[in-house]
């Protein structure tokens, strides 16, 4: 097969999100003998909230990945999009600025499209990843006879709008990282005509423990959230939570990760993303690390007592995947469908909401290391079946064979 995928935006440097997951399953289905090619399609762009050209357009190879990158005629205006996105999301919903409100959002990339239609005929499957932006909603209609939606959806309120309705028709087969997406989506567009397929992402099981490469941020005893600082993301939130537990379990007693005994007066909370927005307490005991390496990140995952991921917004969790693969138990947002589905399925973790609140669950899971312990083993044991990169490649080879063959739900 030749493959060919769509993104928004795509570098060693955009780490995280659907860019980061469109990435790593290029690069490792380039690896396999089934795949003859695998090309890229993408913006210049680095930063999602301007668009700003940051890559060279042109042809490059990267990790064994033939990328073709084309430049974004114009930046984002905040203003604008964000006036289209209420124009359309809210009251009566203008659906007819709707077309309007892609275009504003971005990345806006006519000549991405008019060489889609170039080599329409040049791939057997052509993978677009993310349902949300410009180069799905228009690019798909340039090849749906050859086109697989990996749509990273979430319940958001962008995804009401009627332009999806198209965007979800268009494609020959879906691809879905949890069963929850695929439930929430079903609920949403008449595709179950549609061939698809759970698929997720791989993940790489790591090895002995990372040095330590900043021994002054990861002494313990420290909690670890890593992603970007947005609100969206639940970053204010969770500063909010561990605030609130600081104040009401400040003498708990608990044995840390390395056998000693701490206070919950001494744990910390330590985040590792790029700021995005999120407003984050000026405080000793929360550390914002802002973007750290993969040794960095290693290194971090080893020595954290367990790992939060706040968001509500997610159709997948790498870092929930991410912490069972070093065996770390974790605490998810109970308000996000698919975190709480994963923690339940890996048996790795538990869920923070209303009735179990974030402060009294987290103290009952310092309090009993053994827990945290086994939870942390299940979970590595879980992503050790499910989402080892061999299994998750030939999940998705299985669909794009079937998509190539003609074949049929």
């Amino acid at each position: 097969m030749r493959l060919a995928f769509v993104v928004q935006r795509y570098g060693k440097d955009v780490n995280g999100g659907a860019e980061l997951h469109c990435r790593l399953m290029a690069e490792h289905l380039a690896r396999r003998s089934e795949v003859d090619a695998v090309t890229v399609f993408t913006s210049c762009a680095f930063d999602y909230r301007s668009w700003a050209n940051h890559y060279a357009p042109g042809v490059e190879q990267l990790n064994g990945v033939r990328v073709e990158r084309f430049a974004v005629p114009f930046r984002r205006f905040p203003p604008l999009h964000d006036a289209l996105g209420l124009l359309t999301t809210r009251g009566p919903r203008l659906s007819r600025l709707e077309p309007a409100w892609v275009v504003a959002q971005g990345p806006y990339l006519p000549s991405l499209l008019d060489r889609l239609s170039q080599v329409a005929g040049d791939y057997e499957a052509f993978v677009f990843f993310t349902y949300l932006y410009y180069p799905t909603v228009y690019g798909m209609e340039r090849v749906k006879q050859r086109a697989i939606l990996f749509p990273t959806a979430h319940d958001e309120p962008q995804i009401t709008q009627r332009i999806y309705r198209r965007v979800f028709s268009t494609p020959r087969a879906l691809v879905y990282n949890t069963p929850e997406e695929r439930e929430f989506v079903r609920r949403l567009f008449d595709v179950d005509s549609l061939p698809d397929a759970i698929v997720g992402c791989g993940i790489d099981l790591p090895g002995p423990a990372a040095p330590n490469a900043r021994p002054e941020v990861s002494a313990p005893p420290y909690l670890l959230s890593v992603g970007r600082l947005s609100a969206a993301k639940g970053a204010g939130d969770l500063c909010a939570e561990f605030v609130k537990f600081k104040q009401e379990h400040a003498g708990l007693s608990f044995q840390g990760l390395d056998g000693r005994s701490y206070r919950g007066s001494e744990l910390r909370l330590l985040l590792a993303g790029r700021r995005a927005g999120a407003r984050i307490p000026e405080r000793d005991d929360i550390q914002v690390l802002g973007f750290v390496s993969d040794s960095e990140k290693r290194a971090l995952f080893d020595a954290a007592e367990l790992v939060v991921a706040p968001s509500r917004f997610e159709s997948l969790s790498l870092v929930v995947l991410e912490a069972w693969a070093h065996g770390k138990s974790v605490l998810v947002n109970g308000g996000c469908a698919v975190t709480r589905g994963l923690a339940q399925r890996g048996e790795g973790g538990d869920a923070y909401d209303a009735a179990s609140p974030f402060s009294t669950t987290l103290a009952g899971l310092l309090e009993d290391p053994e827990l945290r312990s086994r939870q942390g083993s299940q979970g590595r044991r879980y992503v050790e079946a499910e989402f080892a990169w061999p299994r998750v490649e030939q999940r998705m080879l299985d669909i794009l064979e079937r998509v190539v063959q003609g074949g049929s739900t």
